[in-house]
């Protein structure tokens, strides 16, 4: 097990490589040149990692403990999907703390991703990254042509440690989401939700197409969707041909909903 410790590049200047994380080097950001412990300090030594292609951070097949602390990372702009830190087959052994995530912008007709989180299999009970104490923005695809943004996206994953979090969908041409879940186990408690405005589509606080979710002492808040077919929902399944959702629970937590032509609810999901 290795730790790799950065120190923040001044005057705002940031690291503008492309980043993989191997299994069991911890990354910690937020120093000075001098790398003082008693000097750390993310907020004053800002380490930037500003994606220039695809993605700013891979994190892949982490099966020993591994950290990734005290980064802001950003997206790029590109006419492509992109996707500002990328985690790909990680057990409980990755934990993900203290950074602050910018998706990119998205000037075309794909997707701009914060947080995206998958597996190379349906097995979710076997990848469980731990997620706490995060902020994450979706990025702006709001002068794409039908370009989406998600702030964290999840895939055959088990995340049953998810803490603290603020998730915030960007604007968006099409879809807005701030957590869209695809066949996984969610747990999030003291969290917050939040998707941004669909010009095209629709504006979806969290989308959950399969999985459970188990959501406690949190804000789940919806976006506007200001068009004849636009829906505004704080807990959904997709629209066309969604899989049931095996479980929710919703306890101690607040759901609201923005302007949707089409749909406003706070919860709208096929429960199988």
């Amino acid at each position: 097990v290795y730790t790799v410790k950065v120190a923040a590049r001044g005057s705002g200047e940031a690291y503008t490589d492309l980043y993989t994380i191997e299994n069991g080097v911890s990354l910690f950001g937020g120093y000075d040149a001098t790398f003082s412990e008693s000097a750390r300090n993310t907020t004053t030594n800002e380490t930037l990692i500003q994606a220039q292609n695809e993605s700013g951070i891979i994190i892949k097949e982490i099966t020993s403990p591994t950290v990734v602390n005290g980064l802001t990372i950003k997206g790029a702009e590109s006419l492509l999907t992109t996707v500002a830190v990328d985690i790909i087959d990680a057990t409980s052994n990755l934990t993900l703390d203290n950074c602050i995530i910018y998706g990119g912008k998205q000037t075309n007709d794909h997707t701009t991703y914060g947080v995206r989180i998958r597996s190379s299999n349906s097995d979710f009970q076997h990848w469980n990254p731990v997620i706490k104490n995060i902020t994450i923005y979706g990025g702006d695809a709001s002068s794409s042509v039908t370009g989406s943004s998600v702030g964290m996206y999840v895939a055959n994953a088990n995340l049953s440690s998810v803490n603290n979090l603020t998730v915030q969908g960007g604007n968006a041409a099409y879809y807005s989401y701030s957590m869209q879940s695809v066949n996984s186990y969610i747990e999030a408690s003291s969290s917050v939700f939040k998707s941004g405005t669909s010009t095209l589509k629709d504006s979806i606080a969290i989308e959950a197409d399969g999985g459970s979710l188990n959501i406690s002492y949190s804000t789940v808040e919806a976006g506007n969707a200001p068009i004849a077919t636009g829906r505004s929902v704080g807990i959904a399944s997709p629209y066309d041909s969604p899989v049931p959702i095996k479980s929710l629970h919703v306890q101690n937590s607040t759901i609201s909903t923005g302007l949707g032509d089409s749909l406003n609810a706070g919860i709208a999901v096929t429960i199988q």
